[in-house]
C-alpha cells in the first residue's frame, strides 16, 4: 500500500461525508498526495475559503475539504467533522517528532524513499540525517528517470513547434539535475537533441515562429513586452537574465526557493542568431526588425522600454542599482538587468576536454549567494509590482575547431554564429542557414558543438541553433 493510501485511510477520505482536515504540515497539499487524491476521490476539495465551506454545508453537500488554515470557526465545526492533520498521523515508524525540522517537500520525500525501499524503516536521532540525505537522492534520481522518460516520448513524435519546446524544457531540466547528482550520462543524448533543431531550421519550422506569435500566446522573445501590456497591470518589474537557459532557470529557482514563490513557466524562442545585440535588443523593442540598429545596449534598451510603455513611469535598472523603496518611488512599470550568467558564462575557464557546465554552475551558485538579486525580489514584491522573468538567449560548452573566416566576409561575428552577405555563400564551405527578417544575409555555423576560435579550447558560447541557445524560459512570479 502507498503512503498515500494510508494517509487516505486514516483519515477516512474514501468515504463521502462533511468533513474538514487541517493541514500542519503541508503534506496533503503536496503534488504527489493531490494528484494520487484527485485521480480517485472526486469529492475532496482543497480549500481556504471559509465561504465555499459554508455554502456546501448549507447545501448539504457530502465534501470534504482539505485547508491549510489553522483556525476554523466555531459556526463550520459544528457542520463538520474537523480533524488536523500533522506529524503524529504520518504513515511511518519511529520518532516522528524529528520531522518538526524539515518541511513539506522534504517529509515527502522521506515519504516516498522508505515506500520504495522498506516501509519498516525505524526513524531515530541516530539515523534520521541518513534517511532525509537518501530520500533526496532518491528524489532526484526519480526525477531523472521522469524527465528522461518525457523527452524520449517527445523525441518519438513528428517534429513540431510545440513539440520542440518540450523537449528544450525539460533537456534544460535534465541537464540541471544530471550536474546536481554529478551525473554525465546525457552527454550520450546530445546529438540527437541537437538533431531536433536542425530539423527545426532544415525544415524551415523555425521561419515560421515569428508569425504564430503573439501577445496572448507568445512563442518568441520579441512578444514579451506586448504580453505584459495586454496584462494591464497597474505595476510591473521585467527582471532579464542575460544568458540564462532552461538549466539555469533551474539553478536560480533552488536559490529562490526560501522565497515562497509559485511560477507560471513558458518557453520562448530567440531570434538568430542567438546573440544579445539581437536578441535582448528584440525583448526591449518588442520587435524583429533589430539588425541594422546601430548601437544596440543598455541606453537603447532603456529608451525602447521607456516608448512602448509611454503612458507608465518606467525606470531601466541593472543589478548594481540600488533597488529600494526610495528609488522605486513614482515609477510603474521597471526593467531590471542581470548579466552574471553571461559574465560568468564568458569568464569560466574549463580545462581540456571538459564537456559539462558543472564548473560554471558552482561560480553561478557561488555568486548567487552573496548576491542582492534575492532581495531585489524581496523589494519589488514589497513594493506590489507583478514580476516577470526572461532571458535572451542560452548558451552551450563548446570547442574550439581551430577555423577563421576571412575578415572581408564577415558582417557581424559570433563564435557559435557568424552573419555574412548572401553573395559570399559560395566562398565558405560551413554550413549556412537563413535568419529569418533578414535579407540578403546567411547565417555561417560551425559543426556540431563547436565555436571559431582556438583549436580545441573549452568555453561557453552563444550564437548557434542548439535547444540550449534559442528556447529561454519566461516567466511570471505568483506569490
Amino acid at each position: 500500500m502507498s503512503w498515500q493510501q494510508r494517509i487516505i485511510t486514516a483519515l477516512n477520505l474514501s468515504e463521502k461525508s462533511p468533513k474538514i482536515i487541517s493541514d500542519r504540515l503541508g503534506v496533503l497539499f503536496s503534488k504527489p498526495f493531490k494528484t494520487y487524491l484527485n485521480q480517485n476521490f472526486k469529492h475532496v476539495v482543497f480549500s481556504n475559503k471559509n465561504a465555499q465551506m459554508l455554502t456546501a454545508a448549507n447545501s448539504s453537500e457530502q465534501v470534504t475539504f482539505i485547508t491549510t488554515k489553522e483556525n476554523i470557526p466555531q459556526f463550520l465545526k459544528s457542520s463538520y467533522d474537523y480533524k488536523e492533520f500533522n506529524n503524529s498521523q504520518l504513515p511511518l515508524n519511529g520518532d516522528l517528532t524529528l520531522l518538526k525540522q524539515f518541511d513539506a517537500s522534504t517529509i515527502v520525500m522521506v515519504l516516498e524513499y522508505v515506500y520504495a525501499s522498506n516501509p519498516h524503516i525505524v526513524l531515530s536521532n541516530s539515523n534520521i540525517n541518513e534517511i532525509v540525505a537518501n530520500a533526496k537522492s532518491h528524489h532526484q534520481n526519480k526525477e531523472l528517470t521522469e524527465l528522461k522518460e518525457i523527452i524520449c516520448k517527445e523525441l518519438e513524435k513528428d517534429s513540431s513547434i510545440t513539440n520542440t519546446l518540450t523537449i528544450a524544457e525539460h533537456w534544460g531540466k535534465f541537464i540541471y539535475q544530471s550536474f546536481l547528482q554529478n551525473q554525465q550520462s546525457f552527454i550520450e543524448d546530445i546529438p540527437q537533441i541537437d538533431e531536433v533543431a536542425k530539423q527545426l531550421i532544415d525544415n524551415k519550422t523555425f521561419e515560421q515562429i515569428g508569425y504564430a506569435s503573439t501577445a496572448s500566446k507568445p512563442l518568441s522573445i520579441d512578444k514579451i513586452i506586448h504580453h505584459i501590456k495586454s496584462k494591464k497591470e497597474d505595476k510591473i518589474a521585467l527582471l532579464c537574465f542575460d544568458c540564462m537557459g532552461f538549466a539555469e532557470w533551474q539553478l536560480l529557482k533552488d536559490y529562490l526557493s526560501d522565497l515562497e514563490l509559485d511560477y507560471k513557466e513558458h518557453t520562448l524562442f530567440t531570434l538568430l542568431p542567438s546573440v544579445t545585440s539581437v536578441c535582448r535588443t528584440a525583448i526591449f523593442h518588442g520587435a524583429t526588425n533589430v539588425y541594422d540598429i546601430k548601437y544596440p545596449g543598455r541606453n537603447d534598451e532603456a529608451k525602447a522600454f521607456t516608448e512602448f510603455f509611454n503612458d507608465k513611469q518606467t525606470k531601466y535598472f541593472v543589478e548594481e542599482d540600488e533597488i529600494s523603496d526610495n528609488t522605486l518611488l513614482g515609477y510603474e512599470y521597471i526593467s531590471v538587468l542581470f548579466n552574471f550568467f553571461d559574465d560568468l558564462c564568458h569568464s569560466t575557464i574549463f580545462p581540456a576536454n571538459e564537456n559539462t557546465k558543472a564548473i560554471y554552475f558552482n561560480n553561478c551558485k557561488q555568486y548567487l549567494e552573496k548576491s542582492n538579486v534575492k532581495q531585489i525580489i524581496k523589494t519589488l514584491l514589497k513594493n506590489g509590482f507583478q514580476i516577470y522573468i526572461c532571458s535572451d538567449h542560452g548558451s552551450v560548452i563548446a570547442k574550439g575547431n581551430g577555423e577563421r573566416l576571412q575578415k572581408y566576409l564577415i558582417d557581424d561575428f559570433a563564435k557559435r554564429a557568424v552573419i555574412i552577405p548572401e553573395e559570399a555563400s559560395e566562398l565558405t564551405q560551413f554550413e549556412k542557414i537563413n535568419i529569418p527578417f533578414v535579407h540578403q544575409k546567411k547565417l555561417v555555423i560551425p559543426e556540431g558543438r563547436t565555436m571559431f576560435s582556438q583549436k580545441d579550447k573549452i568555453e561557453i558560447n552563444h550564437g548557434g541553433i542548439s535547444l540550449e541557445e534559442i528556447v529561454v524560459p519566461f516567466i511570471t512570479v505568483t506569490k
